[in-house]
């Protein structure tokens, strides 16, 4: 049985990463953007409304950051993954430490500055993640969908830690997150089995 596309909830308060980051996901086999958030309150509610498959979260936002919205998730015991995109998520940052400890699956360095030859693998990873993680999570649920991409796609591939640079992420069996740098806008996400 096919399971179709991944939901997925971008939350940054950028626009700019947003529109980049729902490009590289509408672009990626298996993957479509269920919707997008500026911060973490305005996610709490689309969750509700959208019923995403996983979220991806910023954590630097204003009225409710990353680490608000991921305790504040908790509490309400909504259980949908999370993996953090952000310009702080690195191996051994305190905050991504504190995010980990609070429930997020895995987390990747967010692409930043001018221009980079790493967006291609960025978007890869990020891809992966998404896939691996979301699809896990509709297994969970009894989420099955349509019959239409999931030929050719790994979905174990999140976690795979084949980037160096990376950090362990408890909330998965054999799980690894990775961070690295990306910055262009002009690459596309076209996922590419590990």
């Amino acid at each position: 049985m096919n399971i179709g596309p991944v939901s997925v909830l971008v939350v940054d308060d950028s626009a700019l990463m947003r529109n980049l980051i729902s490009r590289i996901i509408e672009d990626a086999t298996g993957l479509r953007v269920a919707g997008t958030a500026m911060n973490g309150e305005f996610a709490l509610q689309k969750i509700e409304r959208l019923q995403p498959d996983i979220v991806l979260l910023d954590l630097e936002m204003p009225k409710m950051n990353g680490i608000e919205f991921l305790e504040e998730r908790r509490k309400r015991g909504i259980d949908v993954p999370v993996v953090v995109l952000s310009s702080v998520a690195q191996k051994g940052a305190r905050i991504t430490m504190d995010a980990i400890g609070l429930g997020a699956s895995d987390f990747l360095l967010k692409p930043s500055g001018a221009i980079s030859e790493d967006i291609h693998t960025v978007a890869v990873q990020l891809t992966e993640m998404l896939r691996g993680y979301g699809r896990e999570y509709r297994r969970r649920k009894g989420r099955v969908g349509g019959a239409d991409d999931t030929a050719g796609v790994d979905s174990g591939a999140a976690g795979r830690g084949n980037v160096s640079g990376a950090g362990s992420a408890a909330s998965a069996p054999g799980s690894t997150a990775r961070g690295g740098a990306a910055t262009d806008c002009g690459g596309r996400g076209s996922a590419v089995p590990a």
